[in-house]
């Protein structure tokens, strides 16, 4: 049915729709003949709804087209607090995605394109954008689409089809690892300082500490008490609640011996529930920067790479790293999610590692000495494994065949011999020759060895000192 509103008059449509419920709705016309055209279309929809003819899904994501993206953006805030997401994550998600919205003019769902937000974006970029910062434009972009798509609010994410960059091509902030000379240094000075950022010099110091020996991140130490730390375990450990974690999972890491000593002595006095740290986890770096300063350690290196809080915990991978720990359990003490992230941290020294390993893995193929050369192929090199590299991976592969070899078996099977100048094969000729050979002599710290060709029995008595077999001199 049609009825005029007292005010505006224009016509309301009045229909029912196959549940029984009545709908009032605005045809936003004075026209009465266009106002019944628009309440036939609602009843003949309100049929086919009925009818299973309209699918129900496109029917809500045409209806969610229509609301603004102003009010999708709120509800997908509401859902990330309800998620238990951090205020700051949930400040920053918002805010990178209305900026993309409002840069790309997009009001309504079916404004929101790939191309638009790729151009906006690399105009960003231009105008002075790392590629980091613009991933991060985009994630949040995608994360708002997907939200949309599994609340049945749209029927895909038109975001999808975008990549992200690649940001070790433009990085404007490299971090660096402090050596661990650099940290001894730092933790003494800093202990002898006057308070700063509204902590003593000892507390900061033991901050510190605990970032490079737990890799726990700033606002993560920021939230430990007294009851957090377990010094009586076997081993020590310090333990976080989920809500205190940037992942809201709860974890528990070792702690060093000497450590929970010290920090047995450090929290006498504190009740269980007690802040140990008291200070403001966005001035940590200001505050490390001052006492770096003040132990005369640089701030920025001569690679232009920065020495912030967030370093600490880039010592504490490091470290890790060079003692050879594997990449899952590494993941599970900094809880990392993808090895590409823990890659960012492993920095320190990984260049001259590699080439440790390189120089003790392969062989050297210079031709520099060719008679030691010649003399290394005939086995007749008079030089030690540890004076020549050279030696190492023949004498590794020696070792390997005679651990492994199934010729010396043979003769008492009775089994034809093959291969007869394979030495290890030929036992069965060669034992009645080397019981009688003299054995070989280790002088000068380098070992004699001897020439297998010798070894043949119409050789071997020429192999004996002059006089012995009735040859003269």
């Amino acid at each position: 049915s049609l009825f005029k509103r007292t005010t505006g008059g224009a016509w309301v449509a009045r229909w029912f729709t196959h549940d029984g419920k009545r709908v009032e709705k605005s045809t936003r016309t004075a026209d009465k003949a266009a106002a019944e055209r628009i309440l036939a279309k609602h009843v003949a929809d309100a049929a086919l709804r009925r009818d299973g003819v309209i699918d129900a899904n496109a029917d809500r994501h045409a209806t969610a087209a229509r609301r603004p993206l102003s009010e999708h953006v709120e509800n997908w805030q509401a859902s990330l607090v309800e998620a238990n997401r951090t205020p700051k994550y949930v400040r920053e998600a918002k805010g990178m995605t209305e900026r993309v919205l409002s840069g790309t003019s997009a009001t309504l769902w079916a404004d929101l394109d790939a191309a638009r937000v790729s151009a906006y974006l690399a105009d960003r970029r231009r105008g002075g954008l790392s590629f980091e910062t613009s991933n991060k434009h985009l994630k949040r972009c995608k994360q708002f689409c997907g939200w949309m798509v599994r609340n049945g609010r749209a029927p895909n994410n038109p975001l999808d089809c975008l990549s992200l960059l690649n940001p070790e091509e433009d990085r404007r902030r490299e971090r660096r690892a402090l050596c661990t000379d650099d940290l001894r240094t730092l933790i003494a000075t800093t202990i002898e300082e006057p308070k700063r950022f509204g902590l003593t010099g000892p507390v900061r110091a033991m901050a510190y500490r605990l970032a490079c020996e737990t890799g726990l991140r700033a606002n993560e130490i920021k939230g430990l008490s007294p009851e957090c730390f377990d010094l009586d375990g076997d081993p020590p450990t310090v333990s976080l609640a989920p809500r205190r974690t940037k992942n809201r999972k709860g974890v528990t890491l070792p702690l060093l011996a000497s450590t929970a000593a010290d920090l047995a002595e450090f929290l006498r006095g504190l009740g269980p529930e007690d802040q140990v740290f008291r200070f403001w986890s966005n001035k940590s770096a200001e505050m490390l920067r001052a006492d770096l300063v003040a132990a005369g350690i640089p701030y920025q290196d001569d690679a232009d790479r920065y020495a912030d809080f967030h370093s600490l915990r880039h010592a504490y991978c490091t470290y890790l790293g060079r003692a050879g720990v594997s990449i899952g359990d590494m993941m599970k003490l900094t809880r990392h999610g993808s090895p590409d992230t823990l890659s960012r941290y492993l920095h320190a020294r990984v260049v001259k590692d590699q080439a440790e390993i390189v120089a003790s893995a392969l062989p050297d193929l210079s031709p520099a000495d060719d008679d030691a050369n010649q003399m290394l192929a005939t086995g007749t090199y008079d030089a030690s494994p540890n004076s020549d590299p050279r030696l190492k991976p023949r004498q590794l592969g020696r070792e390997t065949l005679q651990s492994g070899a199934s010729g010396r078996d043979k003769r008492a099977n009775g089994a034809t011999m093959r291969h007869s100048h394979n030495t290890l094969q030929n036992k069965a000729v060669s034992d009645n020759v080397r019981d009688d050979a003299t054995p070989c002599n280790t002088e000068g710290g380098r070992t004699r060895t001897c020439d297998q060709r010798l070894k043949r029995p119409m050789l071997y008595r020429l192999s004996y000192a002059p006089g012995e077999c009735g040859l003269s001199s």
